[in-house]
């Protein structure tokens, strides 16, 4: 009896071990947040966030357990145009000094595909918190180049930037309101 008692601790034991949920801290130098935004109907106009942290996890034996935070710093913004960031770190749009940083919170994820997933969540920047849901493509997960384990993937969210209070020079002719957040994730396991 008390053999089996062991056996069956021992196969506990390591069935919980491989149903491990792995973290992941989200690596800055491997992650972007490219933005888009259209300017009076010319043309398009493209920026980044350089200053995002975060985490996320994965439970590969339950993928809809997964969970994702995602903290940026909303003064990293960068369109490489230094008086265009000014403007944009002003209070007619990110307010940067009141609201110095822009977060996303999964509340929801669930797996679609082999390596697709819906994700919804909260998506907080400029003082106002608002649900969003959108589409992650998952990548390979493996070793990088110091033996560690990394993984991540790429999703597109769309905004509009009046539901964050963003009203300056929104209209017709006017700098769009649709926003595309591009993002590509990389995290490393802890």
């Amino acid at each position: 009896m008390l053999k089996s008692s062991l056996v069956l601790a021992a196969f506990l034991a390591s069935a919980t071990a491989t149903a491990a949920v792995d973290k992941y801290k989200i690596d800055n130098a491997h992650t972007s947040l490219v933005f888009k935004i259209n300017h009076m109907g010319f043309s398009n106009t493209y920026g980044v966030f350089t200053g995002g942290e975060g985490m996320f996890t994965i439970d590969e034996s339950k993928p809809d357990s997964a969970t994702v935070e995602l903290k940026i710093k909303s003064d990293s913004i960068n369109t490489l145009n230094a008086k265009r960031d000014q403007h944009l770190k002003s209070p007619d749009f990110f307010n940067v000094k009141a609201n110095p940083v822009i977060t996303f919170k999964s509340k929801s994820i669930k797996k679609t595909g082999a390596d697709t997933y819906k994700v919804e969540g909260d998506f907080a920047m400029n003082g106002v918190t608002k649900p969003v849901s959108f589409d992650f493509k998952r990548g390979r997960t493996g070793k990088g180049m110091q033996g560690e384990t990394r993984t991540g993937g790429d999703a597109v969210l769309k905004l509009k930037r009046s539901d964050y209070n963003m009203k300056f020079m929104n209209g017709e002719n006017q700098i769009g309101d649709d926003v595309d957040v591009m993002i590509s994730l990389e995290g490393v396991r802890e």
